[in-house]
């Protein structure tokens, strides 16, 4: 049975190690692949909505009822809208807060992203606005 404690003259000690770069490093180059996929679905999704526009302009003009064509349009507009700014703001937390936390070694501990902390920036701002 392997004991639970870490002893610095090794062992479990470079167990974890291993583990944890081998994590860092798949973490790290899926992050690159997850990205450059984002990018080709962004670039893919602007061209069949680009597309899907011209197509439905056409069958618009062609039967003479336009408001259905544009209702549609309009829902997948807000609809590719509200999936993207979401998924960009998740890439900034990652890029922002996680990515560099992993390459940098020197930082044992994560501080971490508290989604209700307001900026220390926007603070001093507001003091500012008040004062005035």
């Amino acid at each position: 049975m392997e004991k639970d404690t870490c002893s610095p003259t090794g062992g479990r000690t470079e167990q974890l190690a291993a583990k944890y770069l081998f994590l860092r490093e798949t973490l790290l180059k899926n992050y690159q692949k997850g990205k450059a996929l984002y990018r080709a679905a962004k670039l893919t999704t602007a061209a069949v909505f680009i597309a899907y526009t011209l197509i439905a302009a056409a069958v618009a003009r062609h039967t003479g009822r336009p408001m259905g064509q544009l209702v549609t349009w309009i829902i997948l507009l807000f609809l590719i809208v509200f999936l993207f700014v979401a998924a960009d703001y998740a890439r900034w937390l990652l890029e922002d807060k996680m990515i560099p936390w992993l390459k940098d070694d020197g930082a044992p501990a994560y501080d971490g992203y508290d989604l209700f902390k307001e900026d220390e920036d926007d603070e001093t701002e507001e003091q500012e606005d008040d004062e005035e």
